[in-house]
This record gives structure tokens, C-alpha cells and sequence, in this order.
């Protein structure tokens, strides 16, 4: 749920209304007895009393409701050429340094004069100008100007426009304030900020009406310099804004007395207007609506200004498409509107509602919901004992447990909502935060502390979050480097008065303890932090039985070799390691295998949870959830390809949920929590086994990721076989995945559980004769991850198997033996056929050039032994104008077993090279004139000395030569060749080719001419 982002209505397009006619004043507070000129206390906005409302014709004016009470309830508009002889707008005043006014602000020197400028205006022909030459300029609303309702909430906007604001920045403070003028206790001020060089931009502030003893607001026009604005800001209270740059947001920061000098800023068309107070959220506890629940949006108005509203309501996918929009009345005042929406496919949305009165907005609210299959699997209570014991469906419930939650904070006013959203969306693990607080901090706030974590506790342990309940102790931050561990770690910090009290209460339900949220300090060595541990391990365990202590660890920091803590029931520390943004999947896969490989002891790894970063809210909800999916699956299949247990590698969001600032605060789940939700239905009891190539349909390589999900041993009959896989890096065209069903039915599952059958592959590829059963499978793949379900386990580890040796075809004139090898993982004999298709007979090179290829046999006849592996033979040779690199070998097997599987296409990359040479190749424009340079380097990674002959056949260039000689092992020799008229060569390709003299190797490399 959300609060409102109100929106006040734009100004009409007629023009401004103005009038001369003077109204009488009437003085309802004991405020508006106070002087026009009378000035606030040192260091607070002056502010004269409530000035005349009469600013519209007679005959438009509203009815008659308190001036508080209406939608708009001021317009600045600065038109006032004709009646207003000062320089100074009506109801403002300069807020510049006046030590005598009792108002001391140096930073805001006199020289700074706040201005009508009639030469330049949005609209019309006046607006006020605030120039900066050095130091900043105020101009403020006089006190009781604005008189408001206590609780009720307001905008203020205004259009500003900048001219040589490069530090600096233009912007709206405004803060409730009682009948003194003097803030309101507990209200912050709201700040924003603009640059927008020489152009109109929006600008606005809302003020949240909490506090009961609110009468007017107070607001102030400013152009600040860097530590103004910074100061502003704090005292902001840490509400988040922004320099905008037009709709650019920025964030600069100025150093030492940087200043503008010669900077001016225009506000035209300030505007207050009050708010309807709305918040949005769904009837489903958490946020978390589960099948076969209809997601029930509720919406709360509270309005006093008396009009009726109507909403506009509608809800976007991750896609951000509209998936679904209504139109809904709503009564004046205080009401309750339920909004049922249907949505047909699991994942992640967002609602929102725009108010409008009298068909201008006032308001917006948004949340987001999740809409998911209930959790499978689920033990709770005696159940959870006992499948845990060693039942079938145990490993279904401890591969569940790996999927957690990192609980960084909770915000007050959503500690109930907490539960609930975990519960629901099926997380396995949770680490809750609790703050340590000093001894000497009241005995009232420690109970009150330690109650919300009881009840928390209390309602995770109803949905059994597993053993794997971890309870993060933060605070006693005082410590040097290191923070919590440091403070923790040391016997005689102090620290523990408040540590015992927390584990003598909550020990006998939690077993997992994290030390802290930060890594305990890279200085630390693995002997010190072996006997930190044996240290805490040993105290912990006089208050908690068997305790588990979890250690902060950075991902890029070599693992640390912990061995088991004797006198321990745990294996010894569980570690947290934080993985970056940076290097995305890759990295994820990367830190695993580092993990699993240099923190091993022997056959023992120390258990570690790997924290996803939060998600890039920069970049689509797409493009997070395919980065979150990938990284899982890389650190999922890397557990697998080393054997760890379950319990040795985990995984963990960050905070996957946001927390509204509203009067009644709510949570709205990230998009990564349905991700987790799926994510333990598509990998849990089941392991990587392997990976199928995709085939590409031209010569290209095409990396995409595809790996072969088995059965893990011991799970249950219901777990099938099943593939994941994605696009790296190929063209759309190219990466699509071809795989035989194997006679059963082909589903394609996307990240959130959302299923559609595979399309299968026309006939006529395969032959005219081929049966429904050999058809294959066609499943393009992107990005995003998809989970094919239903797939033959024991085919696709066949399929996934299929490789040719060697790997390096040798760039030589001579045949070359190579083989086709495949493992047989079925029970029985495996027999069939296979047929080379490519490279075909013939096969284009550069610049159109074709060369041949033979293959011998192309077609073979095989037969595997069970549980085996077999080697079909061939040989390969080709013409020396062969380009060198890597080339598809495409090849077709008919297949049968305990049944006959019909054909599939398989593919295996070769490098065409040599062992002992390499060539690279690049053209680049000439210095000077219109050339183009053809550079080829050539690499000798032998141990004999070698010498080459170079020739470079460019379109309708005659061929160049060059020789290197007695090139030695390890040295790289570079030969230039220059073309004086590059016109002629750009978007051409060049090709360079190496014969080794002596050997009659030959290496052909060519690049594109930019």
C-alpha cells in the first residue's frame, strides 16, 4: 500500500482570473491578530497574518465551505503589474539575513533580493524572480496565508524555470505550522528541488497532515547553493530528493565554497491544494494472493473537502502492460472501496489509481501484489519431523529450505505484515534483525524491542520457517572495523550484558545466530577468524544448544577454510556472502565455484548462503528478474556438479519488498519474491545433470545456456525430468532450443509458474516419412529464463552428452580423425544412427568464397552399451581457404532404447586452428588521410622457434606479402599493411592468411573494415 502522489489540477488554459475587487478580511484564529510585518523567531521563516482570500471574479467563486475545505486553496499566480506597486509579491517576504528582524541567516545575504519580473512568466506576464550572486535567496509566505485542517494532507507545486544554476538548485520547502507560527512537533519539512536551464518544469512537495495541533502552512521559495540545499535536505529527516534535471534526476555534490555567482531562478503559478488521503492494498494478508483467492484491491479515501470522486483503476504485469482497468465511483468523505481484478497468470503486479474530482485529478496511489500457486510441499509441526527424517518427500522440503529471505529491516506499523507475506509466498529460510540495545537503555524500550520479535517469532514458527529461523544481532556498533562481529567477537567489549539477556529468551527456539550485517573485516585472517569462532561457538553454546553462527562475507574475498568446531553439532560457521552487481550470472557462477573449490578442507566445504544484490530498479522488472533467475540457477547448478548437500550452499533475497511512508503503513512485495516462489517448484529435488547444446541454424556459435535437470536420488515419483536454459548472447533467430520430447508431452514454464504446451517442429524438416513421435521440439529462447518440464531425463543426459573429439580440428592439408561420443545413461543397449549435415559438402568463406569440406563416412550406423560410452568415427578434411575459428558440426541421431525415440539435431562446436600458432587480425582507419590500416599478429605458443609467410587479399586491392622468421616460443611479431584509398574497403571484410614454412599449416583470419 501507498500513500497518495498527488497530482493538483493544471491551470486553465483561459488565462488567470483576476480581480480588483477588495474583500473584507475575516479574522477567525487569535494567529491573524498578529502583525502583517511581524517577524519569527531567530532562524525560523517571518510570517504576517492570513491575508485576503478574494483572489477570484465574484461569480466563480465555490460555495461557501471554509477556505481550509476547498481542493485548491491558494493560486499564486505574481499578476500583479497593476495593483501591487512593491517589488515584492503579495503575502511574501524576502527570508534574507536581517540580524535587527531578530532572523539570522548569513547564508542568505541581503544582496540577494527576491523580485516581480513581468518580462518573463509561464503563463501570462508575471512571475517572481530570485537571482543568487554568491549565497542563497528566500522568499516566504506570510504566516496564516494558508490556513489548514488538522490531519488533513496538501501539495504545493509550482512551475520554476533556471538560468546559470550549475551547483545550486531551485526548489519548495513547506511544513505545517501551529498558531504561532512555530513547527508543528514531530512534522518535517518537505523539500524538492529543480534545475531546468532555460525551460518550464513542475515542481512539488506534500506535506502528510499527522499532527493535530497543525493550523497553517508555511512555505518558502528558494535558489540555494550545495551546502544550503544539503542542509535543507537534512533537516528533511532523511526524505529522499532529487535535482532534477528537467526528467533527469541527478545528484551532485559541491565541495569546499563552490557557488554560483551569477544564477537566477523563476517560480510562476504556485499552487496549495489539498489532498484526498488514500491508501491502496489488497484484501490478501502481505500483499500475497494465493490461488484460488481473487485479488481484491482496497481502497481507503479520507476527503474534506466534500466532493464526490471517481477512480480510475488500473493493474500492470511485469511487463508493464494493462492487464486490466476499471472505472469506479467513490463517495464523498470517509469511505472503503473494494476492487476485485482478474488476472489469469501467476507473477508479480502493480496496481494503480488516479483520483479525479470534477474530472481533474487530486491524487494517485499504486502497490504492488503478488498472485501465486500455493506452496507444495510444505511440512508443518510433526509432519515436518518426520519427512525430514528421511520420507521420500524430505529432500522436497529440505531443497525448499534453500531458498530464503533476508529480513535487513522492519519498518514500524508492518511488523504483522511481515509474517504473513513470508508465510504465503512459500520462503523457506528467514533471517530477522535484532537490534541490540545498551544495557543502560530503558528497561521499557528493551521489552518492547524484544516483544515484536516474539510475536514475529511466534507466527513464523506456525508456518514452520524451518530450523533455518536466523536471528541477526546488530548494534553495538561502536567497535572499530568490523562493527557488530568486532564488538561481539571481543571478550571484553561490553557487548554481551546485552547479548545473554536475548539468548537466555530466545535460544531454545532459534538455533541459527548471524553476527552482524557487515563482514568482520578483511585484515582478518582465516587463523584469527578460526579462533574467533571457536571462542563464540564455545560461550554461545553454555546459553544455546548447538548454536549455528552465520559470518558476513563478501563474495570477492577468497573463502575462508573453516574446519568443523568441536564440541559443535554444526559443521562449524555458516557464511553469508554478499554477491555484487557487477558481472551479473557469470560472476554469481564464478563466486560458487570459488567458494566450493578454495574454502574446501578435504570433503568438507563450510555452508554458505549467497545473498542476491537487491534489484536494479533502474532497469525493466523483466530484466531484474531474469538476472535473479540466472544467477540461482548458475549457483544451483554449481552445488549439483560438485555434490554439496543441500544445507552447504543456500540462497537468499535481500529485502525483496517496500515499505510505504503512509498513516497506515503497508508493505508491496518485489517481483524477485514470486521469483523465489517458482524457483522452489522448478529446482527443488532435482540436479543438474548436464547440458544440451543449441543448435544453431547457420555456422555461427550461439551461446545459450541449457541445463538438464534430473530427479536428485530419493525424491519423490512426481519429479520429473526437466531444462532451463536461456539466450546469452545469440540472435533471436539463432538461439532456439531442438530436443526430443521423448513420446511425452513438452510444457514450456516461464520464471513466475506460468505453463504453455511446446511447440513441436513441421514434418517436412525431418523428412515427409518421420513419425508424430521423432518430431521434435522448437523453443526460442531470450533473455529470460524458461523451464521446459516433462522432458525424458534419461535422453536428454544422452543428448546433453553428445560432443565431438577432439575439439581442436587442425588447420592442415591432411585428414583428420575425429569422434562423435556419446554416454549412455539408460538401462539398456542404445542403438541408431547418425548423419552429419554440417559443414556440408560446400560451405561459403569470405567474401563469398566457398570451399569444400569432406566428411567420411556422413552417415554411421551405432550401438552403445548400457550405462556406458560410445565413439562413432570419422574424418574430416578441407581446402586451405578455410577461415579459422570455431565451426558447428551439425549432426542428426535416430535413437532407440527401451523404445524408439525418433531423431533429434544435435550440434558440437570445433576449433579450427593450431596448437602452437595464432593469428589475430584487425583494420583500422589510417592517422592520417583517407587509409586504412590491416594489422596481423601472430602469437607463437610452441616451444620451437617458427617461421610464416603473410599474404592479404583485400577486393579489388592486389595481394600484399609479408614474412616473420625465426619467430621464438612466446613472442608475438605484429606486420602492418597499408591500402592509401580506404573508401573503397569500408564494410568489406580482409582476410590475412599464415602458411607455416616448411609444415604447410595454414591459418586464414579476416576482419571487417570500419
Amino acid at each position: 500500500m501507498v500513500t497518495h502522489t498527488a497530482r493538483p489540477p493544471a491551470r486553465p488554459a483561459a488565462g488567470r482570473c483576476y480581480s480588483l475587487v477588495v474583500a473584507m478580511v475575516v479574522i477567525v484564529t487569535l494567529g491573524a491578530l498578529r502583525s502583517a510585518k511581524a517577524m519569527e523567531p531567530a532562524g525560523a521563516p517571518p510570517s504576517p497574518p492570513v491575508g485576503d482570500s478574494a483572489s477570484q471574479p465574484e461569480n466563480a467563486r465555490e460555495p461557501r465551505r471554509p477556505e481550509a475545505a476547498r481542493r485548491v486553496v491558494r493560486v499564486f499566480d505574481f499578476e500583479e503589474k497593476q495593483t501591487n506597486p512593491t517589488p515584492v509579491p503579495r503575502f511574501w517576504v524576502r527570508g534574507q539575513h536581517d540580524p535587527e528582524g531578530g532572523r539570522s541567516r548569513p547564508e542568505f545575504p541581503n544582496w540577494n533580493r527576491a523580485l516581480l519580473d513581468f518580462s518573463v512568466a509561464r503563463a501570462g506576464e508575471g512571475s517572481v524572480q530570485l537571482p543568487a550572486r554568491g549565497g542563497s535567496t528566500s522568499l516566504l509566505l506570510e504566516r496564516g496565508v494558508v490556513p489548514v485542517f488538522p490531519g488533513g494532507d496538501y501539495s504545493v507545486s509550482a512551475s520554476v524555470m533556471t538560468r546559470g544554476v550549475v551547483l545550486g538548485a531551485a526548489g519548495i520547502r513547506a511544513q505545517l505550522v501551529d498558531l504561532n507560527g512555530m513547527p508543528v512537533q514531530g512534522s518535517r519539512p518537505s523539500v524538492s528541488f529543480v534545475r531546468s536551464e532555460g525551460r518550464w518544469t513542475s515542481i512539488q512537495v506534500s506535506i502528510l497532515g499527522s499532527a493535530t495541533d497543525a493550523a497553517f502552512l508555511s512555505v518558502e521559495l528558494l535558489l540555494v547553493q550545495p551546502r544550503e540545499r544539503a542542509e535543507l535536505e537534512s533537516l528533511a529527516a532523511g526524505r529522499a530528493s532529487s535535482v532534477v534535471d528537467g526528467d533527469r534526476a541527478s545528484t551532485p555534490r559541491a565541495t569546499g565554497p563552490a557557488q554560483d555567482l551569477n544564477a537566477m531562478a523563476w517560480f510562476d503559478d504556485v499552487r496549495v491544494a489539498q489532498l484526498p488521503r488514500i491508501e491502496l492494498s489488497t484484501e490478501s494478508p502481505g500483499n500475497v494472493v494465493l490461488v484460488p483467492e481473487v485479488p481484491t484491491l482496497q481502497l481507503g479515501m479520507r476527503d474534506l473537502t466534500g466532493q464526490q470522486l471517481s477512480l480510475k483503476v488500473r493493474v500492470r504485469d511485469w511487463d508493464n502492460r494493462i492487464v486490466y482497468e476499471d472505472h469506479v465511483k467513490a463517495g464523498a468523505g470517509t469511505s472503503m472501496t473494494r476492487v476485485p481484478v482478474r488476472v489469469n497468470q501467476f507473477g508479480w503486479y502493480q496496481a494503480d489509481v488516479d483520483v479525479h474530482a470534477d474530472d481533474e485529478p487530486v491524487g494517485s496511489v499504486s502497490t504492488t501484489f503478488l498472485y501465486l500457486q500455493a506452496a507444495r510441499a510444505r511440512a508443518t509441526g510433526r509432519d515436518s519431523r518426520v519427512e525430514r527424517a528421511g520420507t521420500r518427500r524430505g529432500i522436497l522440503v529440505s531443497d525448499r529450505t534453500r531458498f530464503g529471505v533476508i529480513v535487513e529491516s522492519i519498518a514500524p506499523g508492518v511488523e504483522s505484515r511481515v509474517g504473513p507475506m513470508l508465510i504465503r509466498s512459500g520462503v523457506g529460510e528467514a533471517s530477522l534483525p535484532l537490534s541490540l540495545l545498551p544495557s543502560d537503555e530503558p528497561a521499557e524500550r528493551q521489552r518492547e524491542a524484544l516483544a515484536t520479535l516474539r510475536s514475529l517469532l511466534d507466527e513464523l514458527s506456525l508456518a514452520d520457517i524451518p530450523a533455518g529461523l536466523t536471528l541477526t544481532l546488530r548494534g553495538v556498533e561502536s567497535a572499530s572495523q568490523g562493527g557488530s562481529w568486532n564488538a561481539i567477537a571481543d571478550p571484553a567489549s561490553g557487548a554481551w550484558p546485552s547479548i545473554e539477556p536475548v539468548l537466555d529468551r530466545f535460544g531454545q527456539s532459534v538455533q541459527r545466530w548471524q553476527i552482524g550485517s557487515e563482514p568482520p573485516g578483511a585484515a582478518l585472517g582465516r587463523t584469527s577468524l578460526q579462533q574467533e569462532l571457536d571462542r563464540l561457538v564455545g560461550r554461545w553454546s553454555s546459553l544455546v544448544p548447538g548454536p549455528v553462527l552465520g559470518v558476513p562475507w563478501r563474495a570477492d574475498w577468497l573463502p575462508p577454510q573453516i574446519a568443523a568446531v568441536p564440541g559443535s553439532s554444526s559443521d562449524g560457521a555458516h557464511f553469508i556472502s554478499f554477491l555484487g552487481s557487477e558481472g551479473g550470472w557469470e560472476a554469481a557462477r564464478v563466486a560458487g565455484q570459488q567458494w566450493v573449490d578454495d574454502a574446501r578442507i578435504g570433503a568438507s566445504v563450510p555452508s554458505a548462503t549467497f545473498a542476491l544484490p537487491p534489484g536494479d530498479t533502474s532497469t525493466s522488472v523483466r530484466a531484474r528478474i531474469a538476472e535473479a533467475c540466472k544467477r540461482a540457477v548458475e549457483l544451483w547448478a554449481v552445488a549439483s556438479e560438485r555434490g554439496l548437500a543441500p544445507e552447504s550452499l543456500k540462497l537468499a533475497l535481500r529485502q525483496p519488498w517496500t515499505t510505504t511512508s503512509a498513516s497506515r503503513p503497508w508493505i508491496n512485495p518485489e517481483p524477485e519474491l514470486a521469483l523465489w516462489r517458482n524457483l522452489q517448484d522448478r529446482l527443488a529435488g532435482r540436479r543438474v545433470v548436464g547440458r544440451l547444446q543449441v543448435v544453431p541454424s547457420s555456422s555461427e556459435y550461439v551461446e545459450a545456456p541449457c541445463y538438464i535437470l534430473a530427479p536428485a536420488p530419493g525424491a519423490p515419483p512426481e519429479v520429473g525430468g526437466a531444462i532451463v536454459a536461456w539466450n546469452a548472447s545469440a540472435l533471436p533467430e539463432q538461439a532456439i532450443l531442438r530436443t526430443q520430447p521423448g513420446g511425452g508431452t513438452i510444457e514450456i514454464v516461464d520464471v513466475f509458474g506460468n505453463r504453455r504446451p511446446a511447440p513441436r517442429a513441421m514434418k517436412q524438416e525431418l523428412g515427409d516419412d518421420a513419425s508424430d513421435e521423432s518430431r521434435i521440439v522448437e523453443i526460442p529462447l531470450s533473455d529470460t529464463p524458461v523451464f521446459i518440464e516433462g522432458v525424458d531425463t534419461d535422453l536428454a543426459r544422452m543428448l546433453g552428452s553428445f560432443r565431438v573429439e577432439p575439439t581442436l580440428l587442425q588447420a592442415t592439408g591432411t585428414k583428420h580423425e575425429h569422434a562423435i561420443v556419446l554416454e549412455n545413461p539408460f538401462d539398456s543397449t542404445v542403438e541408431g544412427q547418425a548423419w552429419i549435415l554440417r559443414p556440408g559438402v560446400i560451405e561459403q568463406s569470405v567474401n563469398g568464397l566457398s570451399t569444400r569440406w569432406r566428411i567420411a563416412p556422413r552417415s554411421i550406423r551405432f550401438q552403445i552399451p548400457a550405462k556406458s560410452t560410445g565413439r562413432i568415427p570419422f574424418v574430416v578434411s578441407f581446402e586451405g581457404s578455410e577461415e579459422a575459428g570455431p565451426k558447428s558440426f551439425v549432426v542428426d541421431l535416430e535413437l532407440a532404447a527401451d523404445r524408439p525415440y525418433g531423431r533429434v539435431r544435435l550440434s558440437s562446436t570445433l576449433e579450427l586452428g593450431l596448437e602452437h600458432l595464432r593469428l589475430e587480425v584487425s583494420a583500422r582507419p589510417a592517422e592520417e588521410g583517407e587509409g586504412i590500416i590491416v594489422e596481423a599478429m601472430v602469437l607463437n605458443t610452441g616451444s620451437t622457434p617458427a617461421s610464416v609467410n603473410l599474404s592479404v587479399f583485400a577486393p579489388g586491392e592486389p595481394r600484399q606479402r609479408a614474412r616473420i622468421s625465426e619467430l621464438a616460443p612466446g613472442d608475438i611479431a605484429i606486420r602492418r599493411f597499408a591500402y592509401a584509398d580506404g573508401s573503397k574497403l569500408r564494410g568489406q571484410r580482409v582476410l590475412v592468411s599464415m602458411a607455416e614454412i616448411g609444415t604447410g599449416a595454414r591459418l586464414n583470419r579476416s576482419a571487417s573494415v570500419p
